[in-house]
């Protein structure tokens, strides 16, 4: 993939066979019509033989206005990168004051890089950085590129005269993926730590950064093994290592997230065809397709916290599942039944609260689904516009599950179309809501016949209660509610660069909007991205 770029010269010399001289050079990697960005020099040779680029007096002009100037540069003209400064970033913040960096990058080797910058902050000193990248990729280990990848990152700064000693941060990334005919293999490593809680509000230039709560510090482990039962199962085994440093000082120690030291899970899960097959592999009765489901999914964890006051222990929490799906072409009905176990092995629960409490409790659905599709035209282009509307009816009994502890569990706020289909009715395993009732829910999408692109989408979900929920996380009263929230979700792709979305949720009890939220992106090339 090649960005787009385009450029004009008053006047061109050839100085042999492999290099070029251009004057009065103009440059630019927006789209024509587009003169945002524009680089301008008043000579580039093009060295071919040693694949380098040389610009004299060039300028850097953002909507007319001259923002950088250098007075000589070198640039690689291949695919090859090149070592030296990169362009400076000058800038002012409140915490910082005048801000001036200059960072320098480092080609090492085809597969690894570095980048190393000093910034100077008039409020506060300097801060040196450092960043080295890689990837790598074995044909005897791995089927894909790249197999291994990370970056190491890490800050100093000597002297915060504002903040009155020194201060660092580091963070370190990794991913490993290896195929053989064995299996699957995968490893990754995401990691950070920095001196204070106040270092990112400091000194980030980022803002989702910078608004960071809690430093995630995992470690994670998965293997997929190759039909070690039987021929096409699905089975995985994970494990991790997961805590965080929390940076937000309105967040008190009790209620700061649990660590995993570590958490184990296995899934199984097999689909058995209940059709008859005559000899070439073609199912005899193809109006309806029977398949027989059953899957299992087991998960040990044991929870830590920096609090010695709260509850700490082990959670084993188990899920067997038989699905029957009877699926044609144009829709499908799939009952399904579930048995879910969990139990615990605790310390410092509140006194009149056992230490190895558990639950078991079914879970019964009976789900459905129509496709339906059309052929439409947008701007001249053939598109296939699909509608699926989809009703489930579930049934879970009730169950006091006050004596369990809360680890990593959360009530369903409706602020996500996914939050409509959580058959537990809570996120995480500590909680399993009693659920009597309908999820109705009709999605939509738009896509170009040629190139498959997606065009417009759209979501509506509902769920209709014929009981009370009576399960809850903080001992409130029961839920009466006859309907959960109205959620609608759509997504329009105005062309290839341009798109936008949009959610919100309607509140039946309140007769309003619950929340809403509109978003768009801008992505005229896969170099850049507003959004």
């Amino acid at each position: 993939i090649r960005a787009k770029a385009r450029a004009t010269a008053s006047a061109l010399f050839l100085d042999g066979h492999d290099r070029e001289r251009l004057q009065d050079v103009v440059y630019s990697r927006c789209v024509a019509g587009d003169d945002s960005v524009m680089i301008e020099a008043s000579e580039i040779t093009l060295d071919h033989a040693s694949g380098i680029g040389t610009g004299e007096h060039l300028k850097v002009r953002f909507y007319g206005v001259p923002i950088a100037y250098a007075p000589r540069l070198s640039f690689p003209i291949n695919d090859e990168r090149k070592s030296g400064l990169l362009f400076p970033t000058v800038g002012y913040g409140e915490n910082w004051g005048f801000n001036f960096q200059v960072p320098y990058y480092w080609n090492i080797a085809p597969r690894r890089d570095a980048t190393f910058a000093g910034r100077y902050m008039a409020n506060r000193g300097l801060l040196t950085s450092g960043e080295f990248r890689y990837i790598g990729s074995d044909d005897s280990i791995c089927r894909s590129f790249p197999c291994t990848s990370g970056i190491l990152r890490g800050e100093f700064m000597p002297d915060d005269s504002k903040f009155g000693s020194s201060r660092y941060g580091l963070s370190y990334e990794h991913s490993q993926y290896i195929e053989d005919s064995w299996g699957e293999l995968r490893y990754g490593v995401d990691v950070g730590y920095v001196s204070d809680t106040k270092y990112l509000d400091d000194l980030s230039d980022n803002l989702q950064v910078s608004s960071a709560s809690h430093i995630p510090q995992r470690v994670d482990f998965s293997i997929e093994p190759m039909d070690i039962f039987l021929e096409e199962e699905d089975f995985r085994v994970n494990a991790d290592v997961t805590s965080y440093q929390t940076l937000d000082s309105s967040i008190s120690k009790a209620d700061e997230p649990y660590s995993r030291l570590p958490g184990v899970g296995v899934f199984w899960g097999k689909s058995f065809a209940l059709n008859a097959e005559d000899s070439d592999g073609y199912l005899q009765d193809d109006s309806t397709r029977f398949s027989f489901q059953p899957q299992y999914d087991s998960e040990l964890v044991n929870f830590g916290h920096a609090s010695s006051n709260k509850t700490t222990g082990l959670r084993w929490d188990n899920q067997v599942e038989l699905a029957i799906p009877m699926d044609r072409t144009y829709g499908e009905i799939i009952p399904k039944l579930t048995y879910a176990y969990t139990a615990y092995s605790v310390e410092n629960q509140p006194r009149d609260k056992p230490s190895n409490p558990t639950r078991g409790i079914y879970l019964f659905e009976i789900g459905s689904k129509l496709f339906l599709e059309r052929d439409v035209t947008w701007r001249g282009e053939d598109h296939t516009q699909t509608l699926v509307p989809s009703l489930s009816y579930h049934y879970v009994p009730y169950e006091d599950q006050d004596d369990l502890p809360v680890f990593d569990s959360g009530s369903v706020g409706f602020d996500n179309i996914a939050d409509a289909f959580l058959g537990g009715g809570f996120w995480g395993s500590d909680r399993i809501q009693n659920f009597q009732g309908f999820t109705l829910n009709l999605s939509s999408e738009t896509y170009s016949e040629d190139s498959g692109n997606d065009l417009f989408s759209w979501q509506l979900a509902q769920q209709i209660y014929l009981a009370e929920r009576e399960v809850t996380l903080d001992g409130a009263g029961a839920d009466s509610s006859d309907f959960s929230p109205f959620l609608a979700d759509a997504t329009f792709h105005l062309n290839e660069d341009i798109s936008a979305s949009g959610f919100t949720n309607w509140n039946w009890e309140d007769s309003e909007i619950g929340n809403w939220r509109l978003g768009g992106r801008y992505s005229p090339d896969f170099r850049r991205e507003l959004g």
